[in-house]
């Protein structure tokens, strides 16, 4: 033969199943909502990540709250109601973790309409993937890691 491959498949499967367990891992699970929930944080402090948030309008900012605690010129942050209801929960079953908020003029901010701009709060989907893939790859290095040790 003038060029071959020897794939040691032994090999392979273990890593394979070290990257299944890392995956179906529930502190994994809950590493990456947790880090999604930091990201909408930062995105609510930052009035924008990915894509900077449309200011108020000064009409907005007079109609807040009036009384002891004046209402915020921060966007989307005159009680703190909205930027504090996002969750994460794992669903080990189908291996994912889902994001979100039960508020329900949060998806008019999120998608927006004729009256209201759009504000993305949450991560895009490559955000979310690279988030996920991230932890993923730390989480696969440590294993290997502490595998490597184990041997020795």
């Amino acid at each position: 033969m003038g060029i071959e491959l020897l794939l040691d498949a032994v090999a392979l499967k273990n890593k394979f199943d070290l990257v299944v367990n890392a995956m179906s891992n529930k502190q994994l699970l809950n590493a990456i909502g947790l880090r999604q929930i930091r990201f909408i944080d930062q995105n609510f402090r930052a009035e924008g990540i990915e894509k900077k948030w449309a200011p108020l309008k000064p009409s907005t900012i007079a109609r807040r709250r009036r009384g002891k605690k004046p209402g915020r010129d921060k966007i989307l942050q005159d009680t703190g109601r909205l930027k504090s209801s996002f969750v994460h929960e794992v669903q080990l079953v189908r291996n994912a973790v889902r994001v979100g908020t039960t508020v329900k003029y949060a998806e008019y901010h999120e998608h927006g309409t004729s009256r209201i701009p759009m504000r993305k709060m949450l991560p895009s989907e490559k955000v979310s993937k690279d988030i996920g893939t991230e932890l993923i790859k730390a989480s696969l290095k440590n294993a290997l890691v502490k595998k490597a040790v184990k041997k020795r």
